[in-house]
């Protein structure tokens, strides 16, 4: 049987993930550079704690271990920064170079 955290925990790693991708898509768009885009994945992922704060109505530790997870976590890991890299730089090279 699967715990509520860990289902909590793995619809923030899909929502996480899939914000990458459009962060993605968007940074290669509008033609975001170097360490820019960087920043712009963090403002985005930063941001996406928002909503899903308001979500958990202001109580984040009722649904997952720990408070800080609802902003911190999937952040640094590979799945979500590498689908992020992977769609910047994809969709900045169609647009931008070919």
């Amino acid at each position: 049987m699967i715990c509520r955290h860990c289902t909590q925990i793995s619809s923030i790693e899909c929502s996480r993930v899939f914000a990458s991708l459009i962060t993605g898509l968007a940074a290669g768009v509008l033609g975001v550079t170097g360490w820019g885009g960087f920043a712009y994945y963090f403002l985005v992922h930063s941001l996406l704690g928002v909503p899903l704060y308001l979500k958990a109505q202001g109580r984040p530790t009722e649904f997952l271990q720990s408070g800080r997870s609802i902003w911190v976590d999937e952040v640094f890991t590979s799945t979500s920064l590498l689908t992020f890299i992977l769609f910047w730089t994809l969709t900045h090279n169609f647009v931008h170079l070919f």
